[in-house]
């Protein structure tokens, strides 16, 4: 009886707190919960024992699985009607935009067989730096004032765990380097077209300049505030595990690219565990931006010096991030470690809530039918 009462405690109250934050993120996350939590918001810290359905008795309705579930499912639904949009708006960018803007004289054109486009260069930058960037701004914007998460909450700026933050260049490079290399083995094992082979590189100082502040600046950064961010804070009301594992899927489904599909799921796991232990956002931003340079960096090598040059950066990049990883690891390891908490209900039954959501599922099938038109 006495184990029974220390339990109720023990799960309670504490069950909806988070370790690797500080204090006034979790009276901010609490009291936005308590505000919200007939729509999007989840606050339940009764007894978290109580059963969904007692023989004799029937359904509980006060029964905390029930309180989680609900919230999840309109959470999710919100979640997947936005990215759902997403999807359109990259395939009409994709496919429809360059067609609509050749029937009305401009310069441009997609061609269906190579994957590029064509036309004069200006135009072709200014169109793409457009529509990237509205792909991840307009549904940031969608979540943010759809969920009106507070600011410390939606990006939480402090650095807890110092040790941990400045080792994120190092494994950010280490994870990369791996993870281009399996990629490149699971591309061979199943013959799979080499996507970065239609990289198009710009020969002009603008297009260079558009490059740099677009894809390895702009759409990295806003991309991560938005997942790591806005829906990476907004998961963990129902587990951390359940928003690791969400917010990184959701990364690697818009690369639209099956080959790479691993590479962006692996470094987007790495990316926001590091943000969930040092309980700072600006840490998965540093690791997205040399994430960028790293993949984009070796693209380059490639494309301009040749395949074994491209070897060489990959194995050099690789002994820096492991030495500097390993030695992180050897005098700080009690800092890397993070306690899951798996809130009322179980992960498995979470990752089932999410499989059958109908605006999850509309958007799951909506970027592999892109994937797939990429890959013909």
């Amino acid at each position: 009886m006495k184990a029974s009462v220390h339990e109720h405690t023990e799960n309670g109250e504490d069950r909806l707190k988070w370790r690797y934050q500080d204090k006034s993120y979790n009276e901010s996350y609490k009291q936005w919960r308590k505000r919200n939590k007939d729509s999007a918001g989840f606050y339940f810290a009764e007894n978290p024992n109580q059963l969904t359905y007692q023989d004799g008795v029937g359904f509980i309705k006060d029964a905390p699985e029930v309180h989680e579930e609900k919230a999840m499912r309109r959470t999710l639904a919100v979640i997947g009607a936005v990215l759902l949009f997403r999807v359109f708006f990259d395939a009409f960018s994709i496919y429809i935009l360059p067609e609509l803007l050749g029937a009305m004289g401009f310069d441009i054109s997609y061609d269906v067989f190579t994957k590029r486009l064509y036309g004069s260069e200006s135009l072709l930058i200014t169109i793409k730096f457009l529509t990237e960037a509205f792909s991840v701004i307009i549904p940031t914007l969608m979540l943010a004032a759809g969920f009106k998460l507070p600011f410390k909450v939606m990006l939480p700026m402090r650095t807890g765990n110092k040790h941990m933050f400045k080792v994120c260049v190092p494994a950010a490079v280490l994870i990369g380097g791996v993870c281009c290399c399996l990629s490149e083995v699971l591309r061979r094992v199943f013959q799979m077209p080499d996507m970065s082979l239609q990289t198009q590189f710009p020969t002009t100082g603008f297009g260079w300049a558009y490059v740099i502040i677009t894809h390895i600046i702009l759409i990295p950064v806003i991309s991560e505030l938005c997942s790591g961010g806005i829906v990476l804070q907004l998961m963990r009301q129902f587990g951390d595990g359940v928003a690791l594992v969400l917010t990184s899927f959701i990364t690697a489904a818009f690369c639209y690219d099956f080959s790479q599909f691993l590479f962006y799921f692996t470094t987007a796991m790495t990316i926001r565990y590091f943000t969930i232990r040092t309980g700072s956002v600006l840490s998965g931003t540093v690791m997205r931006l040399v994430l960028s340079v790293y993949t984009f960096g070796l693209l380059l090598i490639r494309y301009s010096r040749g395949r074994i040059f491209g070897i060489l950066y990959l194995l050099v990049t690789l002994v820096f991030g492991l030495v500097f990883t390993i030695r992180f690891l050897y005098r700080h390891s009690d800092s890397f470690g993070v306690t899951m908490k798996s809130r009322y209900a179980s992960f498995g039954k979470k990752m089932m809530w999410i499989i059958t959501s109908v605006p999850v599922i509309l958007w799951i099938t909506a970027a592999l039918i892109v994937t797939m038109l990429n890959s013909i």
